[in-house]
């Protein structure tokens, strides 16, 4: 029990000092565990793990190194006719579209042809942004089109 409650301590201890959120599933170096990884804010990272007897191994290493990301700017006016703002791209990972009007409505479609209100079509709404995290992003041709006027679509992907 005395070992637990040092454990525990510790660990609350690195949280406090280290920031980030808890996490389970690593060792800090891509290693499955069962048990609770606590991030640190310089890229050092320590672990609780239960050993076998009871006890708790304190543990520590350094985070994997994030892939960089090359992020290419596609944002440009709009009309009410349908355009191209991306083309389709393999290699996409990430996405941002952002509405950057005040008072038009955008609309934007990953199956041809974009059309406000139509299937397959959807809408941005002045200041609102469509975002899609590593990994997640269509790699299809983004097309878009505005509601009225010649509004910009602010567009990033990244790969």
């Amino acid at each position: 029990m005395k070992r637990f409650l040092i454990g525990a301590l510790a660990l609350v201890a690195a949280s406090l000092l280290s920031g980030p959120a808890l996490a389970q599933g690593n060792d800090c170096s891509g290693g499955a565990i069962s048990g609770m990884v606590v991030g640190g804010t310089t890229g050092a990272c320590y672990y609780l793990k239960p050993n076998s007897d009871g006890s708790l191994n304190i543990g520590g290493g350094v985070s994997p190194t994030p892939a960089l990301v090359t992020i290419t700017d596609r944002s440009r006016s709009l009309s009410t006719s349908s355009a191209t703002v991306a083309a389709a791209n393999t290699s996409r990972t990430t996405l941002t579209l952002q509405n950057l009007d005040t008072s038009i409505n955008e609309c934007y479609s990953f199956t041809g042809a974009a059309v406000c209100g139509a299937a397959g079509t959807y809408t941005l709404y002045p200041g609102q942004t469509a975002f899609w995290p590593a990994g997640s992003a269509p790699r299809l041709a983004v097309t878009a089109i505005s509601a009225s006027g010649t509004p910009v679509i602010s567009a990033y992907e990244g790969q």
